[in-house]
């Protein structure tokens, strides 16, 4: 889910971008919409937060009417924007996109995960890290990387190249070598020596919490995703 750096999301938007494609997950939705989901409803907190308003329903018909005069948005992936909102909206949240309610919502799964979770996917925790960098550290790799999200889950410790900085993706034959990017390589090489010190070692998951949430991913979707990354940066970028 490659976008453009000059966006720069950050924390918040990172971890309310994690709750939502999560949530969609959750809800049996395939992977490809859950990052559609997850794009647009983003998208619709960035528009309200230009607005000056709430991320509730009374305002979603401004956020429908900047898509229909948005060049590159067609009616269907309008369609999709407000399927996407209103499940943020209702399903996830309880009427308002609250990025503070999905920092909370972050931390409550690291503490669920950090306690039940099995020995072969414990993880040394790291003090310099709050309790929702796991979500961020993927959440972030999608952002900087051209990794998909499924391709992301199923990443595992052995997968990460500590000392070049490197990770290898797909099954034998078929690798593709993907670059860290600067800023995430001291965070994705402490995750990685971590987990090879647990029962599992190299085939422990990177990301174990969003591993056992992982839905078998489908190539249906790339559009509406591509078109809310499109309407992501017009908003960010103005």
């Amino acid at each position: 889910m490659l976008l453009d750096d000059a966006l720069s999301p950050d924390d918040t938007a990172q971890t309310l971008l994690y709750v939502l494609f999560t949530a969609a997950l959750d809800h049996r939705f395939e992977a490809r919409q859950a990052e559609a989901f997850g794009i647009w409803s983003l998208c619709y907190v960035q528009y309200c937060q230009r607005e000056g308003v709430p991320a509730d329903a009374p305002h979603l018909p401004g956020f429908l009417s900047l898509l229909r005069e948005h060049p590159g948005v067609t009616s269907d992936e309008k369609d999709v924007a407000l399927d996407a909102v209103m499940f943020a909206l209702f399903d996830v949240f309880d009427g308002r996109i609250d990025p503070a309610v999905a920092e909370q919502m972050v931390a409550l799964e690291d503490e669920r995960s950090n306690t039940t979770q099995p020995t072969s996917h414990a993880v040394e925790t790291d003090p310099s890290q709050n309790t929702a960098s796991g979500g961020r550290l993927l959440t972030r790799l999608l952002f900087h990387t051209d990794l998909t999200l499924s391709e992301a889950v199923r990443l595992t410790a052995g997968d990460v190249d500590v000392e070049r900085a490197l990770l290898r993706v797909g099954p034998s034959g078929e690798t593709r070598i993907i670059p860290l990017p600067d800023h995430l390589r001291a965070e994705v090489n402490y995750q990685a020596r971590s987990l090879r010190a647990s029962e599992d070692g190299l085939r422990s998951p990177l990301f174990p919490a969003a591993y056992d949430k992982y839905v078998t991913s489908s190539p249906n979707g790339n559009e509406d995703k591509n078109a809310a990354t499109r309407v992501m940066q017009t908003l960010f970028l103005t």
